[in-house]
């Protein structure tokens, strides 16, 4: 897709954010997978894009979270670099890991309890 199509699409979620924002009082929490991103718009101007959204963000209170799978490739790299945390999450044996790779933590068991009537989820160091 060319650039004019990523501008809009951007644009269409500006406008989204914008909409939600007015009518929940509150910033918006927004998700982006990158992967997709990087195989959607095969573009140069995704680095700048994704500082301008964290930029923008960061000025509204809000928070982005942009996943990816394990790797070292283009927009990854950015996004990494881009991050003031970043987190590896694993699926172990039915176990879900949970580790900061920065700021550095310990590994963590993440566990559910199903019991309390609501999302309820604690961590467990791996010792």
């Amino acid at each position: 897709m060319g650039s004019d199509s990523l501008k809009q699409s951007w644009d269409v979620w500006a406008q989204a954010e914008t909409e939600l924002t007015v009518e929940t009082g509150e910033p918006v929490l927004k998700m982006i997978y990158v992967d997709s991103l990087q195989s959607n718009w095969a573009h140069e101007n995704l680095g700048r894009l994704l500082d301008a959204e964290s930029m923008r963000t960061r000025d509204a209170g809000g928070l982005l979270v942009l996943l990816s799978k394990p790797g070292d490739g283009g927009l990854r790299w950015h996004a990494g670099n881009l991050s003031h945390t970043h987190l590896k999450v694993v699926n172990l044996h039915g176990v879900i890991l949970l580790q900061g790779v920065k700021p550095r933590t310990p590994l963590y068991a993440v566990n559910q309890d199903p019991w309390k009537g609501y999302p309820s989820v604690t961590l467990t160091p791996i010792h």
